[in-house]
C-alpha cells in the first residue's frame, strides 16, 4: 500500500534543493565575479567613458590588482591604447620582487605582440606594479584580463596625463629644428628634421629626445658638441610618422632647450587606370582581426603591387604585397590586426611602376579586447587557431570621410584627428619651460595627487 509522504519530508527535500541551488548559484557568481583594478597616484576623466579613473604620468608607477579568478589559473592581460590598438603587457626586463616593472618593449607595432600571461595565487588573486615609460601616449587606456580556465573577463580604465619634469633652462643655448632644404620648421613626411644647437658646454654629450604629437617619446642618438658648444644632428622621417607637431628636446649637463617641428603629409591620390575593390566583406565597416579580400584590376601586366593602409593620423603602414597577373588583375587576403588603430582609414594598392594607385575606404572598429595567444613560425608570429576573439567594449568610432561626386577617393592627409587623443586629437601645447613628467597636483588641478580618487572602484580586501 502506498503511504503518503509526510509533509516534513517534502519540506526537507525543498530546503535541500534550495541549498543546492544556492550553492550552485554562489559558485557560478564567484566564477563570473572576476575583477580588475588599476590603482594610480592621481585621478582624471577617461574620455572613453566620461568617468573618473586613476591616472598618472609616463614616469608614475601604477598597481594592477586582479581578484576573483580561479585558483592558480593563468590570466592573460592586454591593453587597449587610446587610439584603439590592442597590445600585450610585456615587461622589457626582469626586476627584483617589489620593484615596478617598466614595459616599453611591446609598444612598437612592428614587433611581435605575444600574449602576456600571469598566474593567480591560491586565492585567485594577483598584484604587480608597472611603470608605463616614455613610449606610452597620453590618453585613456583599457586594461583587460581574461581567465584562461574560467573564461572570466574584467576590464578597468587608466589615464596617462602630461606632467612637469625636466625644467628647461636654456641659458645661452639655442636650438633650431628645420628642414635644410626649405629653411622652414615644417616639412612633409620623408623630409629630415635638421637640428642645429649652439651655446652648450664644449665637448659634452647632448641627450636628444623626440616627443611625438601623442605625447610619447623616443630617444635619439646623442651628438657631442664642438669645443665652443655647437652641434648638428638630423632626424630622418618617412610616411610611417604620424602628422602633427613634434617637440625636440636637447639636454646638456647645464643647459637644456626645446624646439618644435610640424610634420605634414604628402597626399596620395588615385592615379592611372587601376581600380581596387573590397570584395569581402562588402561593407567598409570592419573589426580589428578581420581578414579582407581585396581585388584589383587594370594594373600593369605582372606588376608588383604594395598593399598599404593610410591611417587617419596621416601615417602609412605596409600590410602585404602581391603581383598582378598577365592582364593586371589580382586578389589578395589581408588581415587587419589589433596593432592597427581604429578609425576611418584607406586601403591602398600602389603599383611598383609608379603609374598606378587605387584605394578604398574602410572604417576599422574595435575587435577583441585580448591579445591572441601566438606561436612563432617561419612566417613570423601567428595566432593559434583555437584562440577565440572576445569582443572589446564598444566605443565611439570616427565618421567615414565622404567621397566626392566624381567617385575619386580623397587624398590621404591630416583631415582627421588621431582617435583617442585628448580634446579631439589636439595635443597639449608644448611648455616653454618644462617637459612631461610627474605632477605635484592632481590632473584636475584640485587637491593632492596622492589623495584617493573619489568615485573610482577600490579593490578592498
Amino acid at each position: 500500500m502506498n503511504r503518503p509522504r509526510p509533509a516534513r519530508h517534502l519540506a526537507l527535500a525543498l530546503a535541500l534543493s534550495l541549498v543546492l541551488a544556492g550553492a550552485i548559484w554562489s559558485y557560478a557568481a564567484l566564477a563570473q565575479g572576476a575583477q580588475i583594478f588599476v590603482i594610480g597616484q592621481a585621478k582624471a576623466i577617461c574620455e572613453r567613458s566620461g568617468r573618473e579613473a586613476y591616472a598618472g604620468t609616463q614616469q608614475d608607477a601604477f598597481g594592477l590588482v586582479l581578484r576573483g579568478f580561479y585558483a592558480e589559473e593563468p590570466i592573460r592581460i592586454s591593453v587597449t591604447f587610446p587610439d584603439g590598438r590592442v597590445l600585450s603587457l610585456i615587461p622589457t626586463v626582469k626586476v627584483p620582487a617589489g620593484t615596478p616593472v617598466a614595459f616599453d618593449g611591446s609598444i612598437d607595432p612592428a614587433l611581435p605582440n605575444p600574449a602576456y600571461t600571469v598566474q593567480a595565487n591560491v586565492g585567485g588573486d594577483y598584484y604587480e606594479q608597472f611603470v608605463p615609460g616614455q613610449a606610452w601616449p597620453y590618453g585613456c587606456y583599457a586594461f583587460s584580463a581574461l581567465g584562461i580556465n574560467s573564461g572570466s573577463q574584467a576590464s578597468a580604465a587608466y589615464v596617462i596625463t602630461p606632467g612637469i619634469g625636466i625644467m628647461i633652462d636654456p641659458g645661452p643655448a639655442t636650438l633650431d629644428a628645420i628642414n635644410k632644404a626649405t629653411r622652414q620648421s615644417t616639412g612633409a613626411q620623408g623630409a629630415a628634421i635638421d637640428l642645429f644647437g649652439r651655446g652648450f658646454l664644449g665637448d659634452e654629450l647632448i641627450e636628444l629626445r623626440l616627443v611625438r604629437p601623442d605625447g610619447s617619446q623616443a630617444s635619439l642618438p646623442s651628438p657631442r658638441t664642438s669645443l665652443i658648444g655647437s652641434f648638428q644632428a638630423s632626424v630622418p622621417t618617412d610616411d610611417s610618422f604620424v602628422v602633427g607637431t613634434y617637440t625636440v628636446l636637447a639636454i646638456g649637463q647645464t643647459y637644456s632647450v626645446s624646439e618644435t617641428f610640424r610634420l605634414v603629409t604628402a597626399p596620395i591620390f588615385d592615379k592611372g587606370m587601376a581600380r581596387l575593390r573590397l570584395a569581402q566583406p562588402n561593407t567598409p565597416g570592419v573589426r580589428q582581426g578581420a581578414t579582407l579580400q581585396l581585388q584589383g584590376q587594370q594594373f600593369g601586366p605582372a606588376e608588383p603591387i604594395a598593399i598599404r593602409v593610410g591611417l587617419a593620423n596621416g601615417a602609412v603602414v605596409d600590410l602585404t604585397s602581391v603581383a598582378a597577373n598577365e592582364i593586371g588583375e589580382f586578389a589578395v587576403d589581408v588581415q587587419l590586426s589589433g596593432l592597427l588603430p581604429v578609425g576611418a582609414h584607406r586601403l591602398l594598392a600602389i603599383g611598383a611602376s609608379g603609374q598606378n594607385t587605387a584605394s578604398v575606404p574602410i572604417r576599422l572598429t574595435l575587435g577583441s579586447a585580448h591579445v591572441s595567444e601566438q606561436v612563432l613560425t617561419e612566417d613570423g608570429v601567428q595566432p593559434l587557431p583555437s584562440d577565440q576573439a572576445v569582443p572589446a567594449p564598444v566605443g565611439p568610432t570616427p565618421a567615414m570621410p565622404t567621397q566626392p561626386d566624381d567617385g575619386k577617393q580623397p587624398p590621404i592627409g591630416p583631415t582627421a584627428a588621431t582617435p583617442g587623443q585628448p580634446d579631439g586629437g589636439k595635443q597639449p601645447p608644448a611648455s616653454p619651460t618644462a617637459v612631461p613628467a610627474s605632477p605635484t597636483a592632481a590632473p584636475d588641478g584640485k587637491g593632492d595627487a596622492s589623495a584617493p580618487a573619489t568615485g573610482v572602484a577600490e579593490p578592498g580586501f
